[in-house]
């Protein structure tokens, strides 16, 4: 079976479709989510990593006899995808574990041991701050044309709405916290959730909270940062996705809002 990198869409009503290539997503006429949509933009950190990784892959990977230069890239490039997966599969099962310890679904106690070293500074995080959670991996469609899947939607103690999104990453060595287009993400989930106006408005809160993946505090949990965005500055990262959403949909052509043509 060949390989196929496919996308996150959602149909109009919020199903999630995970196996199909852009271009089926398209012909469907369902939704792109936020990343797809965010992935416009150049990030020469990703990049760079990414060409490292496939020339590791490359010096693994023998070519076979009388196989083409296409054939043999395309093969690379599929081991590469599959190799680094790891990382992808680590974070959402955090993700998964402490939606489920927040909503009372699973004590901590329940929870893989590998897992709680991520999901304590989370939970200890919310419990300190007397959050009030009004919804947890909540799938979002905006009217602007784009859809995804929200981590987390609360008030705090002050009343102050805010969305939250949980981030995994490696922190040895690495700086400058928030990764490019992270509050653009956050803000694109709080328009869709509270709507754009109240985030135009200034009236929602946004933040990221990263857990790393490579350092631990001395309870030997991971290491917890949380980086939040006042009103103001949501807004203006929300003006900042709205530009980058229609240049998105102007360079694909494409807008699930008017049966999938721009």
């Amino acid at each position: 079976m060949s390989w196929k990198k496919t996308v996150h869409a959602y149909k109009p009503d919020g199903t999630p479709v995970f196996n199909l290539s852009k271009s089926e997503a398209k012909k469907a006429g369902l939704f792109l989510s936020v990343s797809e949509i965010l992935s416009i933009e150049a990030k020469p950190g990703l990049e760079i990593w990414k060409i490292n990784e496939h020339i590791k892959m490359a010096a693994k990977t023998p070519r076979l006899p009388d196989e083409t230069d296409a054939n043999y890239i395309r093969r690379v490039k599929a081991n590469t995808w599959k190799a680094t997966s790891g990382a992808s599969t680590l974070g959402t099962e955090v993700h998964d574990a402490i939606e489920q310890e927040l909503a009372g679904e699973r004590a901590l106690e329940d929870i893989d041991s590998e897992l709680r070293k991520y999901v304590i500074p989370a939970k200890r995080y919310f419990e300190e701050k007397g959050f009030e959670i009004l919804d947890l991996e909540k799938v979002v469609v905006s009217p602007h044309g784009y859809a995804g899947t929200m981590d987390c939607a609360a008030r705090a103690k002050g009343g102050q709405l805010f969305t939250l999104d949980w981030k995994t990453t490696k922190t040895k060595g690495r700086y400058g916290l928030p990764y490019q287009n992270q509050p653009e993400q956050v803000s694109s989930y709080a328009a869709a959730y509270y709507g754009a106006e109240r985030v135009e408005a200034g009236e929602i809160w946004g933040a990221n909270a990263y857990l790393s993946t490579d350092e631990v505090d001395s309870d030997g949990n991971a290491k917890f940062k949380v980086i939040s965005y006042p009103p103001e500055e949501l807004a203006k990262h929300w003006e900042t996705f709205k530009c980058i959403l229609e240049l998105w949909m102007r360079r694909e052509k494409y807008d699930p809002r008017k049966g999938g043509k721009q």
